[in-house]
């Protein structure tokens, strides 16, 4: 009876080093899995604020076509080129919406596919961002390239 009871210690002091090493293995693969969530969110919110912020910047320079208020600067026909980091009033205004912490990578770009800035006329905002993962050995890639896109048509 006492080897009996013996080998039952042992059998449950070998099943708890088990239990052990088993929640070991599972916690640091359900936090693996919810970082790359997070990271895939985070990526996912950038891209959003991105899409937003081209929109309301392409509005934004819509309404500074040729009939705006004296005070506010008409832009454009002439092709504009720069980034989010920038002491310009386009780049202000982009920085009021955008949701990324690093505004120099977000590069700008305002055309006018139609040649002037008069009524009637489109205005095209693309803005891009290079996105760096968090984790980038557990996605696919250590960067994403997003672009958004808006055109809009010139009202005043």
């Amino acid at each position: 009876m006492i080897r009996h009871r013996n080998e039952s210690l042992k059998t449950q002091t070998e099943r708890r080093g088990a239990v052990v090493v088993e929640s070991a293995l599972i916690s640091i693969l359900l936090f693996l899995t919810l970082m790359t969530m997070a990271d895939l969110a985070l990526g996912v919110l950038h891209y959003n604020s991105l899409s937003e912020s081209a929109r309301r910047l392409s509005r934004f320079v819509a309404t500074s076509g040729e009939l705006s208020e004296p005070e506010r600067v008409a832009f454009g026909p002439d092709q504009i080129l720069g980034s989010a980091a920038d002491e310009s009033t386009i780049a202000e205004e982009l920085r009021r919406t955008l949701t990324v912490s690093d505004v120099e990578n977000v590069s700008l770009e305002i055309n006018w596919p139609d040649g002037a800035n008069r009524v009637g006329d489109r205005v095209e905002v693309i803005l891009t961002y290079s996105y760096q993962s968090l984790i980038p050995l557990l996605t696919a890639h250590d960067q994403l390239n997003y672009a958004a896109r808006s055109v809009t048509t010139i009202r005043h």
